[in-house]
């Protein structure tokens, strides 16, 4: 069986605290072989629990053998996108980043769906600096291909 990452929400209300958050497809090769890669390589993850919406920092994923289609069912029409924001209060320049895994749509629409989210404070949590999330000054984000990338400012 193929092996895949996962963390859990650590919401305790929420379904994603005892069902895995699937995290894009890895296999050990991958993991022993490519040391820039969470979550071998020492930084933060910033993930949004697909249930609760709770952006929440992982420091490392759990391993395990899931059938073949446990990826497929879990992100069937979804697609994994990184975040990256300034935070949203006044005089703080902090960078973070996040990752969410949202309906698949056109990239360019893409803009509008997440600048919406924000709006409606659809993440909870705090970002990287600690301040609760807010509607940021500026964002941009990019699909998530292959691996999730930890860490802020690069």
């Amino acid at each position: 069986m193929p092996t895949h990452q996962y963390v859990h929400c650590p919401d305790l209300e929420c379904d994603f605290h005892r069902k895995p958050i699937l995290l894009p497809d890895s296999s050990p090769q991958q993991i022993d072989l490519d040391l820039k890669g969470w979550p071998i390589d020492g930084t933060q993850l910033y993930v949004a629990c697909p249930g609760c919406r709770l952006v929440s920092v992982h420091y490392t994923a759990n391993i395990l053998d899931f059938s073949p289609t446990a990826q497929y069912e879990f992100r069937r029409g979804k697609v994994w996108w990184r975040i990256t924001t300034r935070c949203a209060m006044e005089n703080c320049t902090t960078l973070s980043k996040f990752h969410v895994l949202m309906e698949k749509a056109a990239e360019s629409n893409m803009w509008n769906a997440i600048n919406d989210k924000f709006q409606i404070g659809f993440w909870r949590g705090a970002t990287a600096c600690g301040h609760p999330f807010g509607v940021p000054h500026d964002f941009y984000f990019d699909p998530v291909e292959g691996r999730m990338i930890g860490g802020f400012g690069r």
